[in-house]
């Protein structure tokens, strides 16, 4: 299962030109995009040997032992990076030639890409869905060794792009993909932001591309509940919270957090935490 945070993180980034050249066998720990500018190579992606020309890609994902031969004077921009949030990846590495056995190193190893899409190792710019990949990746080099911030902030978020265009394409044309392992994800925030606004199972079951009676099942199982009581108790909180850190009326909290009335939210208060409005309030100012 893939991690829920896509946060692209480029570790190393540069124009490589060099005369034939070789590096010896490695197993990754991160991805390892490289284009084919000028000249020819011979990559070894887990013992399996291709011929890359100019105008080739090769991405190599973690886990799988690399050999990288140029076999002519070569120019090669690359790119070292993570897809998936590890909140230690700053100490994460490019590993280096012969270093095969990663079990000391395996809590930087990332996730690859095989539960959205399967990926060839070598491609070309036609397999992503922009037509622009070679002028993109050459574009997040750059940024990147700029080294500001911001720079290194675009670059990430260009190379994300990049690499979601590649997923998609991949993907065009397959009858089944990898499911969503939290559909419901949203949900939380959802609420949030509509509190005070009508919400109707429907319109959620729709947002899930779910039917309304297995939304409902599926919301039950991931919250315990269903959506009419989870939201009735997200109001109810919320009130609580506002009738302690406020001086607002009981009509305005009342109104903040869709209830009907002040006496449908005193009687929705009351029924869920055991008090009344006024009372929540009176204990606060007291304590």
């Amino acid at each position: 299962m893939l991690p829920e945070v896509f946060c692209p993180y480029i570790r190393d980034a540069d124009f490589a030109a060099r005369s034939p050249w070789r590096v010896s066998e490695r197993r990754l720990l991160d991805y390892l995009l490289i284009y084919i500018q000028e000249g020819e190579c011979e990559f070894k992606v887990n013992g399996f040997s291709k011929i890359y020309q100019a105008r080739d890609f090769c991405l190599v994902q973690p886990s799988q032992t690399v050999e990288l031969i140029g076999k002519t004077h070569t120019a090669t921009p690359y790119l070292h990076f993570d897809l998936w949030f590890n909140p230690h990846r700053e100490n994460s590495f490019a590993t280096r030639p012969g270093q095969l056995d990663l079990t000391a190193y395996s809590h930087f190893l990332q996730p690859t890409l095989d539960s959205l899409a399967s990926i060839p190792t070598k491609f070309g710019e036609e397999d992503f869905a922009e037509p622009d990949a070679t002028y993109d990746l050459k574009r997040i080099i750059n940024l990147w060794n700029e080294g500001t911030k911001i720079s290194r902030m675009e670059s990430e978020s260009l190379l994300g792009t990049l690499i979601l265009g590649l997923v998609r394409t991949q993907n065009e044309g397959k009858a089944t993909q990898a499911p969503n392992p939290n559909p419901l994800g949203w949900v939380t925030s959802y609420f949030s932001t509509h509190l005070s606004d009508p919400v109707s199972v429907e319109a959620m079951a729709s947002r899930a591309r779910l039917s309304t009676s297995r939304f409902q099942a599926v919301f039950k199982e991931r919250f315990g509940t269903s959506p009419a009581r989870y939201l009735v108790l997200m109001r109810v909180r919320h009130a609580a919270e506002l009738l302690e850190t406020s001086d607002w009326t009981l009509a305005h909290i009342a109104k903040l957090c869709g209830f009907a009335d002040v006496h449908h939210f005193a009687k929705v208060f009351k029924k869920v935490s055991g008090k009344t409005p006024g009372e929540v309030r009176r204990e606060k100012r007291g304590a």
